[in-house]
């Protein structure tokens, strides 16, 4: 299960009620399937807004989501 952590102002009550589904997204494969399933209007499908370069190794991935960006580190 990944680490969702809260980088913004967001109330605990907010929080929880985006972060469960991003807790069990292991892969690149289960982002892509969540931003299938989102309502229209609130992520295109498939939209990745960038992927940053950290070292040969770590990227962080950010994909806009409603009025937020989610931001996936990844190893």
């Amino acid at each position: 299960m990944a680490e969702v952590k809260n980088r913004t102002n967001l109330s605990e009550k907010d929080f929880e009620s985006i972060s469960a589904d991003f807790k069990e997204h292991q892969s690149l494969q289960d982002l892509l399937r969540w931003a299938e399933r989102q309502p229209e209007g609130t992520l295109i499908p498939g939209a990745i807004a960038d992927l940053v370069v950290q070292d040969e190794f770590t990227h962080d991935l950010v994909v806009p989501w409603q009025n937020l960006f989610i931001v996936y580190g990844t190893t």
